[in-house]
């Protein structure tokens, strides 16, 4: 009875297995893929843009301008959970993968830190 359990283990290892070993074959590699943060207004980048350009001239004008400014940063904890970070894309070459995430669609838990003056 013990043989038969070894040999039904090997043999559900063996099938886990299979898909690693065919891909390997084929010479494929796997790639992780870069969450990016999708751009829902097709006019965001032109207003981030601006926004930088605008801080810069000011920054310029005005050499204590950013010791005014409040810095902020929130952490999110979504209903969907931690994105797997463990999965793949199989290709023969680096495909530089991007999955857009849409954060302004969905439920989310936000903390939220100020920092004034450095």
């Amino acid at each position: 009875m013990l043989v038969v359990r070894q040999n039904v283990q090997r043999a559900e290892e063996s099938a886990d297995q299979a898909p690693a070993r065919t891909l390997r074959a084929d010479e494929r590699l796997a790639y992780h893929y870069t969450p990016v943060h999708k751009l829902i207004i097709p006019s965001d980048y032109q207003k981030r843009v601006q926004f930088c350009e605008w801080y810069m001239h000011s920054v310029v004008r005005d050499n204590v301008f950013s010791s005014r400014i409040i810095s902020i940063d929130e952490a999110s904890f979504r209903r969907r959970g931690i994105r797997n970070a463990y999965n793949h894309i199989w290709a023969r070459n680096n495909p530089y993968a991007v999955k857009q995430r849409n954060f302004q669609h969905e439920f989310r838990c936000n903390i939220w830190m100020g920092i004034i003056n450095d």
